[in-house]
């Protein structure tokens, strides 16, 4: 289990595989995280995990409060798709969670993979593909593309959550491309 984003000190983005699925009290579902994290969800929540499917084996990301990521009560949770976060500074968090595909070097202290993920605009549901491009730094400290890289290496089409900065859009022959800095990549192993 991966605290993959802070928002603040008790409200946090997980990512995990699913070690167990069970009742709670008040009509409660707990959700385990790699037999460590137990995140109860309540009320409607309680519902949509069940209406989801949830099962053991599923891989996670779930927004919860939590003190001591030991047990938590959970806000929401995605099998696929983007969350959208403020930092500190104001600055746009994006997390995308979904399958890496097309992974390219374009040169070198570069790694670039895309993540089709699903948002939900209007009422609809709409594939967006998200080319998310990772840099070592040029004094070699920091290998951030070419760990992602030796991450995916040998896996085919793996379930990863990247975590990265704003997105943005640019077009070119008649379509729309959208772009992101990755800062953190986790792969479902």
């Amino acid at each position: 289990m991966h605290v993959v984003y802070r928002v603040d000190e008790k409200k946090k983005l997980y990512f995990g595989k699913v070690t167990e699925v069970r009742d709670a009290k008040n009509d409660a579902k707990c959700i385990v995280l790699d037999g460590t994290l137990s995140v109860f969800f309540h009320g409607d929540k309680a519902s949509r995990v069940e209406k989801a499917m949830v099962h053991e084996g599923s891989w996670l990301t779930i927004l919860a409060y939590s003190d001591d990521d030991t047990t938590a009560n959970g806000i929401d949770f995605r099998f696929r798709g983007k969350w959208t976060f403020r930092d500190e500074n104001d600055k746009t968090k994006n997390v995308l969670v979904g399958v890496a595909c097309r992974p390219r070097s374009p040169q070198d202290g570069r790694f670039a993979i895309t993540v089709p993920v699903d948002v939900y605009n209007n009422g609809q549901t709409e594939t967006l593909w998200v080319s998310a491009m990772f840099f070592d730094s040029d004094d070699g400290t920091h290998k951030t593309a070419s760990n992602v890289k030796r991450s995916l290496a040998n896996m085919e089409k793996p379930l990863v959550v990247v975590v990265g900065g704003e997105l943005t859009n640019r077009e070119a022959n008649g379509k729309t491309y959208t772009n992101m800095t990755g800062y953190r990549c986790y792969v479902a192993k």
